[in-house]
């Protein structure tokens, strides 16, 4: 199919019995949709600069389509950073530094995943939710995201990283102080290492 801004959609079936997930590689200029995701398709028109402009259907496949392996395409086509290998002793420092210079260079499309695991790497190592919104707060904000998106996106790689520790024995949220105790201040870089 193609859009009216000349882009290109491709159709293949699911995988039975397997989610697949949408996401985003930016830098390959991909967006893949799956299960929950949705796209505009023909008979669909957009006005762009005044005139009218069509989704077309541009060839339909003659012959059976396999399904895609859509976690191999990602990596393929959006390698993401390996995580160093923790230290032997248990202890591990995370530059908490290099990490929100990693986060600042992030482009669109790829601004809230980089905030994402930058999180998830301070909550492996034990920093608090606080300080790794302190730390990567201002670099997101350069980036271009708001607080808003900014403390969410932290929020959601403590709770992925951290689950267990979200609810008391009473159902009630441990962290609920760390992150609505906070100024209204936008957060700024003040971690510069942490280590444990």
């Amino acid at each position: 199919m193609r859009t009216p801004t000349g882009g290109a959609r491709v159709y293949f079936p699911a995988t039975p019995g397997s989610e697949q997930r949408s996401w985003q590689a930016a830098t390959a200029g991909v967006d893949f949709r799956g299960d929950g995701g949705y796209i505009i398709a023909p008979p669909s028109r957009r006005i762009i600069d005044g005139n009218v402009k069509l989704y077309e259907v541009a060839d339909i496949a003659a012959h059976s389509v396999g399904t895609v392996d859509a976690a191999r395409l990602r990596d393929f086509l959006d390698p993401r950073p390996v995580a160093p290998p923790r230290a032997s002793s248990g202890s591990m420092e995370v530059d908490a530094e290099r990490l929100a210079a990693w986060v600042a260079g992030r482009g669109e499309g790829e601004r809230n995943r980089g905030l994402f695991w930058a999180a998830c790497r301070l909550a492996e190592n034990g920093v608090s939710p606080a300080d790794a919104l302190d730390a990567l707060g201002a670099a997101a904000q350069s980036a271009g995201l708001g607080d808003r998106e900014i403390t969410t996106t932290v929020r959601s790689a403590y709770r992925a990283i951290q689950p267990a520790s979200e609810t008391a024995s009473d159902g009630r949220s441990r962290n609920a102080g760390r992150w609505f105790g906070r100024s209204a201040s936008p957060p700024s870089a003040a971690l510069g290492r942490a280590g444990l």
